[in-house]
């Protein structure tokens, strides 16, 4: 099992996030246990025809049609029981797909085509670091499939509408309606007409080998009510991700006008996959967004821009220069910085002597547009 899916060992991981984790792992193995329960209980079917002259063959038959039931009923079980969405928002996809193709972009060998949905934000609820993580697992997998093709990857993100029989020839259980399509497949292939669920695959000899992707993908589609579908032929050609639109503001938790602002703020992270995401999130939240890589840039364009930069969103753990080292320098340029420290890696029991010197408080990576919004104000309007 690759642990950087499902290791719930790993002491770097939060509660919630070892939460999130196992969400996804028994959504994907739920899902693939019905499917593939449903499609015993078809061949099953298929084989009654065949066994009408015995009654050994029938009664054994019958057995493994219970069976079959019986795993199909557990799994929808788990499936009916194993979903938590407190940790969605809505959100544009496009952003998140730009940040995936700018980081698959530093490790791959093949070109990649980035082709998002024109004209307007593309809303799904949905918990974006969940998103990143199974686009860019996905991008890596096909982009090696196409490199020894000698193709490019397309990335593309498009609005469909879907009937209940186009639905049902994928093998997908949603509902007919409007949906948005994250496809990443190789330059070479046929148009979308190909896709197919994944519980379809037949490739035995690479079924071991995707398993625990198809695991780690079809859970994250289930958790944002939607369907992971691959190729059958070639499982790693074609992938993409059905998510429905949202139509209204479904999140009650996204920050009202009193949580927006006009100020300026230094965002400081060296992980580029999630640039895009924040700076559209303190966008969105009408602030101006200045970058810097790590703590040796913040601190040249916080001398270089006295008085211009009202908060600091500093991630922890950096290269060059981390936030316990920027965070004195900082200091000493201007007494009454305003830093907001953040991470992934670390608590905020880790960062309590920061925040006696004078930081103004801590964000435990992922975190919500209306956590953000929160703390970012009660920073710069001095609430406790």
């Amino acid at each position: 099992m690759n642990e950087n899916h499902f290791n719930f060992d790993d002491p770097t991981l939060s509660d919630d996030e070892k939460y999130q984790a196992l969400l996804i792992f028994v959504n994907g193995c739920a899902n693939i246990i019905r499917n593939s329960a449903l499609a015993l209980r078809t061949y099953q079917e298929l084989l009654e025809d065949e066994t009408v002259q015995s009654q050994a063959a029938r009664d054994f038959l019958e057995k493994s049609q219970r069976l079959a039931d019986n795993l199909r009923d557990g799994a929808e079980f788990m499936l009916e029981r194993a979903i938590d969405k407190s940790n969605q928002e809505r959100v544009d996809l496009n952003p998140i797909v730009k940040s995936v193709a700018e980081r698959a972009r530093k490790i791959m060998t093949s070109p990649l085509e980035v082709d998002l949905a024109a004209g307007k934000k593309v809303m799904v609820n949905a918990n974006v670091y969940q998103l990143q993580n199974a686009f860019f697992d996905a991008v890596t997998l096909v982009a090696n499939a196409a490199a020894k093709l000698g193709q490019a990857t397309i990335l593309s993100v498009k609005r469909v509408s879907l009937t209940a029989n186009q639905l049902g020839l994928m093998g997908s259980d949603c509902d007919e309606g409007d949906f948005v399509a994250v496809n990443i497949k190789i330059a070479s292939m046929d148009n979308d007409s190909q896709l197919v669920a994944s519980h379809q695959l037949v490739d035995n000899a690479r079924r071991d080998d995707l398993l625990e992707q198809l695991v780690f993908w079809t859970g994250t589609a289930m958790l944002h009510n939607g369907e992971t579908i691959t190729d059958p032929d070639n499982p790693t050609h074609n992938i993409a991700f059905l998510f429905p639109q949202t139509r209204e503001l479904m999140d009650i938790q996204e920050p009202g006008d009193e949580w927006k602002g006009h100020e300026t703020i230094l965002l400081v992270d060296d992980e580029d996959m999630i640039w895009d995401v924040i700076i559209d999130m303190l966008t969105e939240l009408g602030y101006l967004v200045i970058l810097a890589e790590n703590g040796k840039d913040a601190i040249d364009i916080y001398k270089g821009n006295p008085g211009g930069i009202d908060l600091v969103l500093m991630d922890m753990v950096m290269p060059v220069m981390n936030a316990r080292e920027a965070f004195p320098l900082l200091k000493e340029i201007d007494p009454d910085v305003k830093v907001l420290l953040s991470s992934g890696f670390v608590s905020q029991d880790d960062v309590q002597d920061l925040l006696e010197a004078g930081a103004k408080g801590f964000l435990r990576k992922p975190y919500r547009l209306a956590e953000l919004a929160k703390a970012i104000r009660n920073i710069l309007d001095n609430k406790k």
